[in-house]
């Protein structure tokens, strides 16, 4: 993937609640993109369903605004913010799964704050999604516990 840290893209499915692949706008290249700083449910996890439906209402078939992180040679696909139009407001979808409760904060990013620990206390407070169930923990093996 080109160093184009923003561009605009389509996406073509959503594989997860966190999970998107995108075609670039400006090329024919077509690219997996994990959501950054977030982790949903993955397969046969509760909320896994929900999830992959929130962002696939949000995103699916429609032209986004992609922020990419930097990132290491390791990685296996580029972390980032997804932005998306909804009634004329501009839109983090990172933000909004975790407002949703159908994520988890796992990590900061790399780039200027959108508000991700905000998102997740408030689904937290109100407990949405994840955050409802009788633990207010999110499942053994449910990513990550460093912050």
């Amino acid at each position: 993937m080109p160093e184009d840290r923003v561009f605009h893209a389509n996406v073509l499915e959503v594989v997860s609640g966190d999970t998107i692949r995108l075609k670039r706008s400006d090329s024919e290249e077509v690219v997996t993109a994990k959501l950054s700083g977030i982790d949903c449910p993955k397969k046969g996890q509760s909320h896994f369903i929900k999830a992959r439906l929130f962002t696939s209402h949000r995103v699916s078939g429609r032209e986004v605004m992609v922020q990419t992180e930097t990132r290491s040679k390791t990685d296996e696909m580029p972390t980032a913010i997804i932005w998306y139009i909804d009634a004329g407001t501009k839109k983090s979808l990172n933000s909004e799964l975790l407002e949703a409760g159908l994520g988890r904060w796992s990590v900061p990013c790399d780039m200027a704050d959108v508000g991700l620990g905000d998102a997740e206390n408030e689904a937290k407070r109100h407990k949405r999604g994840l955050w409802g169930e009788q633990s207010l923990m999110p499942p053994p093996g449910f990513g990550t516990l460093n912050r």
